[in-house]
């Protein structure tokens, strides 16, 4: 592995406590329209945009803008915080003179709101949300700042964002944030698998000396 320069982020389950509600509310739906519950292991493996994909593989019959309608009403991803070690972790981050980004699905607004009050409000480079294809997002990303892809780490909590980065060309990171599925993102090719972002310093120092 390169010497590492660039941080990538996911924004929900990397940054933000919010795939446990994400993954009830998907569930919720499912129930109200008589369906059993998906697994989580699923929901890791599967679930990519286009989203509604994973909704009418599943038997949902719903049309896309009723089931994002009900999933925001169950998932309130504006109720959700950041984890205890984000904000830290990206300072440390920048201390150790790395550029640090976030790649996201979740609305650009929503991620700038929730780093607004915080004191690492400024220290991203780029913020890319409303992504619907990471792979591509990255891409651009690297274009635009001239980056090595070998020294860019992306840090997701799915599998579709470790085939995300191998797409991409960057180095994918799987985070678990204690949830069952170290051996699933490194079946989808996580070069490393962290449980807390926190971890993240031990896999840069090692890389980078």
């Amino acid at each position: 592995m390169k010497n590492i320069e660039t941080v990538l982020l996911d924004f929900d389950g990397t940054l933000i406590d919010s795939i446990t509600a994400s993954f009830e509310a998907i569930c919720v739906i499912f129930q109200r329209q008589g369906l059993d519950r998906p697994s989580f292991e699923d929901y890791c493996v599967a679930f990519k945009y286009p989203f509604e994909q994973f909704y009418y593989d599943r038997g949902i019959t719903l049309e896309k803008e009723q089931i994002v309608d009900e999933y925001h009403k169950i998932a309130r991803h504006e109720d959700r915080t950041l984890f205890p070690d984000s904000i830290d972790t990206i300072h440390t981050l920048r201390s150790l003179g790395l550029k640090c980004g976030i790649v996201s699905g979740q609305q650009t607004g929503r991620i700038l709101q929730k780093f607004s009050t915080t004191t690492v409000r400024g220290e991203f480079f780029e913020i890319v949300g409303d992504v619907e294809c990471k792979a591509t997002s990255i891409k651009e990303v690297m274009t635009n700042h001239d980056l090595d892809p070998g020294g860019v780490l992306y840090v997701g909590d799915t599998c579709q964002d470790m085939r995300d980065s191998i797409s991409a060309g960057v180095v994918p990171i799987g985070i678990t944030r204690g949830n069952p599925t170290t051996k699933l993102l490194i079946q989808a090719g996580a070069k490393f698998c962290i449980s807390d972002l926190c971890d993240l310093r031990k896999i840069l120092e090692n890389s980078n000396h």
